[in-house]
C-alpha cells in the first residue's frame, strides 16, 4: 500500500459525525425555512382580513350616510355620522 492510497482511504466511522452534524443543521434549516413561510402565510391571511375589515367600515359608513342624507342634507349627514360613529 501507498501512502497516497492511506490519505484516500476511509477510517470507519470517521465521515458519520460530520454527517450527522450537517443532516441535524439542514433538518433545523428545514424547520426555521417552514416556520418563516407559515408567519408569512398568516401575515398574508392578516393583511387580507384587515383590508376587507375596512372596506367594510366604509360601505357601513356610506350607507349612514346615504340614510340619513334625506333628512340632514349632505354636511348634516356627515357630521351626524361622525358624531354617532
Amino acid at each position: 500500500m501507498e501512502i497516497g492510497d492511506l490519505e484516500n482511504s476511509v477510517v470507519p466511522g470517521e465521515g458519520l459525525e460530520e454527517t450527522n452534524v450537517m443532516n441535524e443543521a439542514g433538518g433545523i434549516f428545514l424547520q426555521l425555512s417552514n416556520k418563516i413561510d407559515s408567519a408569512e402565510s398568516k401575515n398574508k391571511d392578516a393583511s387580507r382580513g384587515l383590508i376587507y375589515s375596512y372596506f367594510d367600515f366604509g360601505e357601513a359608513v356610506f350607507k349612514r350616510c346615504k340614510l340619513v342624507k334625506p333628512s340632514y342634507g349632505k354636511d348634516g349627514s356627515q357630521a351626524l355620522v361622525k358624531k354617532r360613529g
